[in-house]
């Protein structure tokens, strides 16, 4: 599959989509852990993404891509190749600087941004946390770090988002969090 299908098939849906039931093709949604996480790797910075798709589209596809009811982010746990997980893991601070800190505005003390993108920003450490349970300590550093970087942020969702994290992680690494 090329990248080009696969960020069509993720993110060219209509702006009314539920993103837990959506229906993908299967080789969009099967695809091995490596070849998934190259994908949403490169989706982060495709500069395509903001051509292509409105900003509804894009919080759709985020939420497929990370939203637990879907079991997404699996192919973080799946990939056995803990260095792979660990540069996607970093790979997550474009989702901020490129997307987060772009459709993600200050809304002054307002709950999330409207629609599917206002939900991930906020809720995507809840909707999908690497940390705890059996989690390679490696990766978990990674995405603390990533938290830690969004903190520079001069966006409030991105900041929200962060702090949100960091509240979640510290039930398992409180001298980290």
């Amino acid at each position: 599959m090329q990248y080009e299908t696969w960020r069509d098939d993720i993110f060219n849906l209509p702006n009314d989509t539920d993103p837990i039931l959506a229906d993908l093709p299967s080789d969009s949604h099967e695809l091995e852990p490596e070849r998934a996480l190259d994908f949403i790797d490169r989706c982060f910075v495709d500069p395509d993404i903001h051509e292509r798709y409105t900003p509804e589209q894009i919080g759709i596809g985020l939420n497929i891509l990370f939203n637990e009811c879907r079991e997404s982010g699996r192919w973080y746990s799946e990939c056995q190749d803990v260095p792979r997980v660990v540069k996607s893991t970093h790979q997550l601070l474009q989702l901020y600087r490129k997307i987060f800190d772009r459709y993600c505005a200050d809304r002054h003390g307002e709950s999330p941004s409207p629609g599917h993108l206002g939900y991930i920003c906020y809720m995507f450490w809840e909707n999908f946390s690497p940390i705890g349970g059996d989690t390679p300590r490696p990766i978990e550093d990674a995405a603390l770090g990533v938290m830690r970087q969004a903190l520079q942020s001069s966006v409030q969702g991105s900041l929200e988002s962060a702090i949100h994290g960091l509240g979640h992680a510290v039930d398992y690494r409180p001298e980290a969090a």
